[in-house]
């Protein structure tokens, strides 16, 4: 037993090294707290395995670890198995195979960027609490489910010119369609719709519907549809003068306004 304790010292004691209160693995002058050189750097024929296994456990087991009373900051392991322990608390984020690191400000285990993912992006970033820039185009699928804003006192605001294709808007209160709102049809593709606005709650107040001013040339070729499925008349206002265009809505009518980019014109009406 003696001679084996010997033996595993002297091993280690020719592998490692320490210099300044630094490790080396494989070299007399690591340049860092440890630094793991190659055992036989110059070789081309050595097929040996190289590399640092990180502790693998699975996520039953790195619960039991305890949280940031525990665990340290930048603790790092690998997640082998996640058939076990409930994707909750400290493993909130634990859904896949994969390295995860201990993060003390969020109490959790955070999963370390994929080769899918362009960039790291910590799990707490996000629209509430920061600003981003999109890197390209986006599509959310609501899968038909509703995606509700609630602005309170605030608002939401669009900065610059918004494309809408095809979409519906169902309004539950007096509606202004200011001009710095533009509705667009996107004329370039033939199979694109134009917009239409539901109005269906008339008990709320939703008696007009204001259109954006047309300054020469503007919203030249756009359309937009109107559905009165309230329970009284809607006024449009700005629709052009002298065109002998009745600007009111009744209950269950429909019907479409085209921007000949000078003024707006009742196209149909059903």
């Amino acid at each position: 037993m003696k001679k084996s304790t010997i033996l595993l010292l002297s091993t280690i004691s020719a592998l490692s090294f320490g210099q300044q209160n630094k490790v080396g693995i494989n070299t007399k002058t690591p340049h860092a707290t440890l630094e793991i050189q190659h055992y036989n750097p110059t070789s081309n024929t050595d097929t040996s395995v190289e590399g640092i296994l990180i502790p693998r456990v699975s996520r039953l087991r790195a619960f039991q670890m305890g949280d940031k009373s525990k665990v340290k900051e930048s603790t790092l392991i690998y997640i082998d198995n996640v058939s076990t322990g409930a994707k909750a608390g400290t493993m909130a984020d634990v859904d896949t195979k994969g390295f995860y690191y201990f993060s003390t400000d969020l109490n959790k285990w955070v999963k370390l960027s994929t080769s899918s993912q362009s960039s790291f992006v910590d799990t707490n970033t996000h629209i509430y609490n920061s600003n981003g820039t999109l890197q390209g185009e986006r599509t959310v699928n609501h899968n038909n489910h509703y995606l509700t804003f609630k602005t309170g006192t605030g608002k939401v605001v669009v900065e610059g010119k918004t494309l809408i294709k095809g979409e519906f808007y169902r309004v539950a209160s007096n509606i202004t369609t200011e001009a710095q709102r533009n509705y667009y049809v996107k004329s370039s593709t033939a199979t694109e719709y134009g917009d239409h606005v539901i109005i269906n709650k008339l008990s709320h107040g939703v008696t007009n519907i204001y259109l954006p001013t047309t300054p020469e040339n503007m919203y030249e070729g756009r359309e937009l549809c109107v559905i009165n499925a309230g329970g009284g008349s809607v006024t449009i206002h700005n629709l052009s003068i002298g065109e002998n265009q009745n600007n009111t809505l009744a209950p269950n009518l429909a019907t479409c306004i085209l921007s000949t980019g000078q003024k707006w014109i009742m196209t149909s009406r059903y």
